[in-house]
């Protein structure tokens, strides 16, 4: 039996996973998502895919909105926030982003610090 399914991407996703219509997936659709980034038709409020590339995650993790989504997706029988970053960048930040020099300077969180953030959050939320 082949489970179908019509992939969701939240309209605030500024560069959005590309996924290809196949067998399983027949359609994907940019819709607005009160919670996460990705989720399925028929699943919106059970499955919810909240993805962090670093540079998004550095930010987040020093903003309320971040904890209010994370609180939201408590709610959620599937909630997921997905990483999309390597552990050995996490650790080498923010020389890991790429940044200019005169924006790194400025940068107060190393990655130590996001690696701290990230296990309080670990703790804290399913």
């Amino acid at each position: 039996m082949n489970i179908k399914y019509k992939i969701l991407i939240d309209t605030r996703e500024q560069t959005p996973w590309i996924f290809q219509i196949n067998e399983c997936c027949y359609d994907i659709q940019r819709v607005t998502l009160k919670t996460g980034d990705y989720s399925l038709e028929g699943y919106v409020n059970d499955l919810a895919i909240e993805r962090k590339t670093l540079s998004d995650f550095s930010k987040s993790i020093f903003q309320k909105r971040f904890y209010r989504e994370l609180q939201r997706l408590e709610e959620f029988k599937y909630p997921f926030v997905l990483l999309d970053f390597s552990f050995s960048d996490l650790l080498n930040y923010p020389d890991s982003c790429g940044l200019p020099p005169q924006v790194r300077r400025r940068i107060k969180a190393n990655g130590y610090t996001l690696l701290k953030k990230l296990i309080e959050i670990q703790i804290k939320y399913k």
